[in-house]
C-alpha cells in the first residue's frame, strides 16, 4: 500500500494521520479474514486477541486520564498566574495611591509645625515642583484657606511648549466660588472630616476626569486649610500602561465596571477616537454574567471573559474589588492572549484524537473477534432452543466454523439432529410436547373422563388385494396422516395406529372440561375430508373408501403404561372397549354410508344441542351386558340455530 498517496497537503495533519491509520486497519482486517477463512483457529488463541483487545483499551483509558490530567493541571497553572499577576498589580496600583497618602500626611505635620511656610510665589512654585515631581501620577496640589482662598500646583499637560522643567508645572491663585470644581472644599473644611478618597465622575468627558484625595488641616492655633491631590485618569493610563507588556493589557475599573483607566499602547492612542478594544471591552463588562468555562479555572474573586482587540482574541480577568480608603473602590484587570492558551488546549486535543483513535482500533478489533465468536454461537443457541422445545422438522444443520471448538460442537448437534428427526417418526412429538408443557413426565396414571374415538376402514382387506405391499403402505400412510392430522388440530392425542384403524382420547394430558365438543368437531372434519379425498380418487379411476368412527365418553385411567424400558402413554377401561363397539355397530346399522358416526347417548349429552343428531336407539354391545343408546351423528348446527 502506498502510504504516500493516502497523504492530501491540503487537508490538515491529523485528518491524514487518521485516513492512514483507517487504511491500515482496512488491509489488516482484510488480511485476518482471509487467513480466518482459509482454516480454522483455536479459540484460545481468538480469546487471546480479545484480551490484547481489552489491554489496549485499558492503556487507551489510562491515556485518556492522562490528558485530562494535563487538562486540569493547565487550568490551574492559569489560575495560579491570574492569581500571581493580579496581586502584583494591585501591590502596584496600591502603593501610588498610598504615596498620596504619605505626601499629604508629610504635607500636614509640616504646616501644623511651622516648617511649610507658602507665603510667596517662589515658596509655592517651589513647593509645587517637589510634589509633582516625586509623584508622576499627580497632575494637581490644590490647597484650599478657610476663607475661601485657593492655591493651586498643577502640571502642564502639554509640556513641550516649555523649555524647562519648571515650565512644566503652573501655579496660580483664586477664591472657591470662581471655580465649579471648589464648591463642596469649604464644606468639607468646616465640617472637619478626616481624610477620605473620591472616584473619577464618569458623566466628564475622559481628560476632567479625576481621582481626588481630600485631606483636612485642622488647628485651633492656626486657620483650617484642605488639601486636595488630584490624580489624573490620563496619568492612572500610564500607570496601566506600565505594568502592561505587549501581550498584557492593565485596566483600572471602578466597583461597578466602568472603566476608570487602561494601558493601551501608544499607536491606539495616537489613532485618534474611540479605541475598538474599549468599545468592546465595555460591552463585555456591562453585560454581567462571566464565561463560565474560564471563570471556573479561577477562584473567587476572580473572573474571566473573551475581549477582541485587533482581530485577537484575549482573556479579560477581572479581579475582586478593592477598597483602599473611604470612597475609592477599584478593581484592576488584565488581559492575555487567548491563542497562548490554545497552543496548549491544542496539544491535548491532538492529544485525545490520538486516543480516540486508538480507541476505535481496539473497538474494532474487539468486533472482529466478538462476531466471529458470537455469530456460529447464535445459530447453535437459537437452533438448541428450537430442539428443546421439540419443534426439530424445521432445524437445519449447523454450518462449519472457523473455530475448531465451535466445529465439534456443530458435529455434536449435527449427529444429534439427525438422531431426533429419525426418533421422531416413532414417537409422538406432540404427546411428548404436551406432556411436557404439563410437566406430566413420568407422571402417575389417574382416572380422568375421557372421549375415546376409533376409526376403521370398510373392507379394507379386498382393497388390499388389488394392491402390492408398496402401494398398500403408501395407501395407509395417506390414509392415516389425513385423518390424523385433524385429531391434532383439535387437541387430540393419538394412542395408536392398528393396522387401518386409528385410536385417539381427548381430555389428557390436558385436561378438559367437555372433551366429547373437540372428538366430535374431529369426527365431522374426518367426514368431510375423506369425502373430498373420494372425490379425487373417483377422478383418478380409484375406489372410494368407507370409513367407520365409533365416539364414546367415560371414566379411564390414563398415564406410562408400559415397562421399564418401554412405556406407552394410554388409556385403560370400559369406555375404550365400548368406543370400538359403537365403531364396529356402525356395520349393522349404516353400513351404506361413506362414513359412519356412531356416538353414544353419554357423549351426546355431553355435546348438547348444537350438533345434529340421529336416535337410533338400544343396541346390545358385543361383550356388555345391557343395551347402549346409540346416535348417529350427522352435522354442527350454525350458532344461529342453536
Amino acid at each position: 500500500m502506498d502510504i504516500k498517496g493516502l497523504i492530501d497537503p491540503v487537508v490538515p495533519k491529523p485528518i491524514n494521520r487518521l485516513r492512514v491509520c483507517w487504511c491500515l486497519v482496512e488491509q489488516l482486517a482484510g488480511t485476518l479474514a482471509g487467513i480466518m477463512g482459509a482454516r480454522a483457529y483455536s479459540l484460545t488463541i481468538l480469546l487471546s486477541l480479545s484480551s490484547c483487545a481489552l489491554v489496549l483499551l485499558v492503556g487507551a483509558a489510562f491515556f485518556a486520564l492522562n490528558w485530562y490530567s494535563a487538562r486540569v493541571n493547565l487550568e490551574k497553572s492559569l489560575g495560579l498566574l491570574a492569581t500571581t499577576r493580579m496581586a502584583q498589580m494591585e501591590r502596584d496600583i496600591r502603593y501610588a495611591v498610598t504615596g498620596i497618602e504619605h505626601q499629604a500626611a508629610y504635607a500636614a505635620r509640616g504646616y501644623l509645625d511651622g516648617s511649610l511656610v507658602i507665603d510667596t510665589q517662589e515658596e509655592l512654585d517651589a513647593y509645587g515642583f517637589g510634589m509633582t515631581s516625586a509623584t508622576s501620577y499627580l497632575q494637581r496640589l490644590s490647597i484650599v484657606a478657610f476663607g475661601g482662598r485657593v492655591f493651586e500646583i498643577s502640571q502642564d499637560e502639554d509640556a513641550t511648549a516649555h523649555k524647562t522643567e519648571a515650565a512644566a508645572v503652573r501655579t496660580r491663585s483664586f477664591y472657591t466660588w470662581e471655580s465649579r470644581e471648589y464648591s463642596q472644599a469649604l464644606k468639607i473644611l468646616q465640617q472637619g472630616e478626616t481624610p477620605f478618597w473620591q472616584g473619577p465622575d464618569l458623566s466628564l468627558p475622559p481628560e476632567r476626569r479625576f481621582i481626588r484625595y481630600y485631606y483636612p488641616i485642622n488647628s485651633g492655633a492656626k486657620p483650617g486649610h484642605l488639601l486636595i491631590f488630584w490624580l489624573s485618569i490620563g496619568r492612572m493610563s500610564a500607570l496601566m500602561q506600565d505594568l502592561s507588556t505587549p501581550d498584557m493589557l492593565v485596566f483600572l475599573l471602578d466597583k461597578n465596571n466602568q472603566l476608570m483607566a487602561a494601558g493601551l499602547p501608544e499607536h491606539s492612542k495616537a489613532s485618534g477616537g474611540e479605541d475598538p478594544l474599549l468599545l468592546h471591552l465595555h460591552e463585555v463588562l456591562q453585560k454581567g454574567e462571566r464565561d463560565a468555562h474560564y471563570s471556573q479555572m479561577l477562584d473567587a474573586p476572580y473572573s474571566a471573559d473573551v475581549v477582541n482587540y485587533n482581530d485577537r482574541d484575549f482573556i479579560l480577568i477581572l479581579g475582586g474589588v478593592q477598597s483602599y480608603v473611604k470612597d475609592l473602590h477599584v478593581k484592576v484587570a488584565w488581559t492575555v492572549p487567548l491563542d497562548q492558551l490554545s497552543e496548549g488546549r491544542e496539544s491535548l486535543i491532538r492529544t485525545g484524537l490520538t486516543a480516540l483513535a486508538l480507541l476505535l482500533l481496539a473497538l474494532v478489533a474487539a468486533a472482529v473477534v466478538a462476531i466471529r465468536l458470537s455469530a456460529p454461537v447464535r445459530r447453535a443457541a437459537l437452533a438448541v432452543t428450537r430442539v428443546g422445545e421439540l419443534d426439530i422438522r424445521e432445524v437445519r444443520p449447523l454450518d462449519r466454523s472457523s473455530i475448531q471448538e465451535m466445529n465439534q460442537l456443530t458435529h455434536a448437534f449435527n449427529r444429534m439432529l439427525g438422531g431426533l428427526k429419525a426418533f421422531s417418526r416413532y414417537v409422538p412429538v406432540a404427546l411428548v410436547t404436551r406432556l411436557l408443557r404439563e410437566n406430566r413426565v413420568a407422571a402417575a396414571s389417574e382416572e380422568r373422563v375421557l372421549a375415546v374415538m376409533f376409526t376403521d376402514i370398510v373392507g379394507f382387506t379386498s382393497l388390499s388385494e388389488q394392491m402390492n405391499a408398496q402401494e398398500t403402505a403408501l395407501f395407509i400412510n395417506e390414509h392415516l396422516e389425513l385423518i390424523g392430522a385433524e385429531v391434532s388440530k383439535r387437541n387430540g392425542t393419538i394412542d395408536k395406529f392398528i393396522g387401518d384403524a386409528l385410536m385417539a382420547f381427548w381430555g389428557a394430558p390436558e385436561a378438559m372440561q367437555r372433551p366429547a365438543v373437540p372428538a366430535a368437531d374431529a369426527a365431522l372434519a374426518i367426514r368431510a375430508k375423506i369425502k373430498a379425498d373420494n372425490t379425487a380418487r373417483l377422478t383418478q379411476g380409484l375406489k372410494p373408501v368407507r370409513v367407520r368412527i365409533g365416539l364414546h365418553v367415560g371414566p379411564l385411567v390414563v398415564g406410562d403404561i408400559g415397562t421399564s424400558e418401554r412405556i406407552n402413554y394410554t388409556v385403560i377401561g370400559d369406555t375404550v372397549n365400548t368406543a370400538a363397539r359403537l365403531e364396529s355397530m356402525g356395520k349393522e346399522l349404516l353400513g351404506d354410508a361413506e362414513v359412519c358416526i356412531l356416538i353414544s347417548g353419554e357423549l351426546r349429552d355431553m355435546i348438547g344441542a348444537r350438533y345434529q343428531c340421529t336416535r337410533l336407539g338400544h343396541f346390545p354391545l358385543k361383550g356388555k351386558s345391557g343395551e347402549t343408546l346409540i346416535y348417529s351423528l350427522d352435522s354442527k348446527r350454525s350458532k344461529s340455530k342453536s
